[in-house]
C-alpha cells in the first residue's frame, strides 16, 4: 500500500477519492429515492386516493356456468375488465347456460377471426370466452359504463351486445338512455329490413305482437336476473367516522352463513366456493363488505395482508360495529373478523366456519394485540 502511495501522485489520489465519494453519494440518493417511493406507495393505500369498483354478485347460475369462472377471470384480467366477471357469468348463463363449445356465443362476433361466423362454429371454449370478453369490453366502453353498479349504461351495453353496435347510435339519437321501448322499436326497424330473408323469427312470444323479431328484446332482463350490481366506493383513508364504514350492516350480512359454511384455507376466492359457503377468514370479510357495496380486494387475491392496509387504524377502545379486527394467531395479523360490538365479532373460524365469537374468551384475548381498522 505504501508503495502504491509513492508511485501514484498525491493529486491523482485526491481526485480518485473525490470520484469515489461522488459515486457513493449518487448510489445513496438512489436507494433513498426508492425507499421513499416505496413508503409513499404504502401510505397511498391508506390515504384513500384509490377508487375501488364493487364487483357485484352472480345469482342462481348453473354449475356449468360457474366452472368457467376462472377462465372468464383470466381473460377479463388480461383485458382490464376483471370487476365485471360476475356480470359476464350472468351473461353466459343467458347465452348458453355454460354448455357447448361456444359458451359465450362468440361465433358471430367481431373478435372471432379463427372460425366461421355462423352460430356455434367455435369449437374451443377458451377461445369463445377470449373473444366474448373482448366483445363485452367493447360494449361497456362504447356505452360509457363506469362501474359494475352503473346500471343505466350496463343495460345499453348488454342490449347492444345482443343487437349489435348499431343500437348504440340508435340510443344516442333517441334520448341517450336505454329503455325497453327503445329496444322494441330498434328490433322492429331491423326486422323489417331482414324479414324477407326468412332467417329471423321471434325468439319470445312477447315479441310477436310487436313484430320485434330481430334479436332478443328482453335480453337485458334475462341477463340481469342473474346479477346483483356492484358499486363504487373510495378505498380507505380519511378521518375515522362515528361508526364503522358500514355500521351493523356488514356485521349482520354474514349471519346467513352461520351453521352452513365451511372453513377452507385459501377458499372463497371464486364464485363457486362462495355459492357453497366455503371461505377462509379474509375471503369472508371481503365477501361481507362487497354485500354492502364496498370493494376491498380482488376476489382471487384477498388476504389478511391486503386487508390490514386498508382504511384507518382506530383504538380498540373506540371500535364500533363494522370495524375490522385482526388477531396474531399463527402470525402477526394471521386472522381477521368483523366487529359486532365491543364484546363480539363475526368471522370464519378454522373449526366452525362462520360464527360469532366472544372477545372475552381467553384464546381471543391472548391473540388480540389491539389492531382494529375502519374501512
Amino acid at each position: 500500500m505504501h508503495l502504491v502511495l509513492k508511485v501514484i501522485p498525491k493529486k491523482w489520489l485526491i481526485t480518485l477519492a473525490l470520484i469515489v465519494m461522488g459515486l457513493f453519494s449518487f448510489l445513496l440518493l438512489g436507494v433513498m429515492s426508492i425507499f421513499i417511493a416505496a413508503m409513499g406507495g404504502e401510505s397511498g393505500t391508506d390515504a384513500g386516493d384509490i377508487t375501488y369498483t364493487g364487483e357485484g354478485q352472480v345469482m342462481n347460475v348453473s354449475p356449468e356456468v360457474l366452472k368457467w369462472e376462472p377462465t372468464i377471470r383470466k381473460h377479463a384480467k388480461a383485458f382490464g375488465v376483471e370487476p365485471f366477471v360476475a356480470l359476464m357469468l350472468a351473461q353466459m348463463m343467458q347465452e348458453s347456460g355454460g354448455r357447448g363449445s361456444d359458451p359465450m356465443q362468440s361465433s358471430e362476433g367481431a373478435f372471432n377471426t379463427k372460425y366461421c361466423k355462423s352460430p356455434n362454429c367455435i369449437t374451443d371454449p377458451d377461445y369463445s370466452i377470449w373473444a366474448g370478453v373482448q366483445e363485452f369490453k367493447h360494449a361497456i366502453e362504447r356505452a360509457g359504463v363506469t362501474s359494475p353498479g352503473d346500471m343505466d349504461h350496463i343495460k345499453t351495453a348488454l342490449q347492444a351486445y345482443n343487437f349489435g353496435t348499431g343500437f348504440f347510435d340508435f340510443v344516442g339519437a333517441n334520448g341517450g338512455k336505454y329503455t325497453k321501448e327503445l329496444a322494441i322499436k330498434f328490433s322492429q326497424q331491423q326486422y323489417q329490413k331482414v324479414k324477407h330473408t326468412g332467417m329471423y323469427h321471434c325468439l319470445r312470444p312477447e315479441a310477436v305482437p310487436y313484430q320485434a323479431c330481430y334479436g332478443d328484446i328482453l335480453y337485458v332482463d334475462a341477463v340481469l336476473k342473474y346479477y346483483q350490481p356492484g358499486s363504487v366506493v373510495s378505498g380507505g383513508g380519511g378521518n375515522p367516522r362515528s361508526g364503522g364504514s358500514s355500521d351493523s350492516k356488514v356485521a349482520d350480512v354474514g349471519r346467513q352463513w352461520i351453521g352452513r359454511s365451511t372453513y377452507v384455507f385459501g377458499g372463497g376466492r371464486n364464485t363457486n366456493d362462495i355459492a357453497r359457503g366455503i371461505f377462509d377468514c379474509s375471503s369472508f370479510v371481503r365477501w361481507a363488505f362487497e354485500q354492502v357495496g364496498m370493494y376491498t380486494s380482488p376476489i382471487g387475491a384477498v388476504s389478511t395482508e391486503t386487508l390490514n392496509k386498508i382504511g384507518t387504524k382506530v383504538s380498540a377502545n373506540d371500535m364500533k360495529p363494522g370495524d375490522v379486527i385482526f388477531f396474531d394467531t399463527y402470525k402477526h395479523d394471521g386472522h381477521v373478523g368483523i366487529v359486532i360490538d365491543k364484546n363480539t365479532f363475526i368471522g370464519c373460524q378454522t373449526n366452525k366456519g362462520v360464527s360469532i365469537e366472544d372477545l372475552n374468551n381467553p384464546y381471543w384475548k391472548k391473540v388480540f394485540s389491539g389492531h382494529v381498522r375502519r374501512f
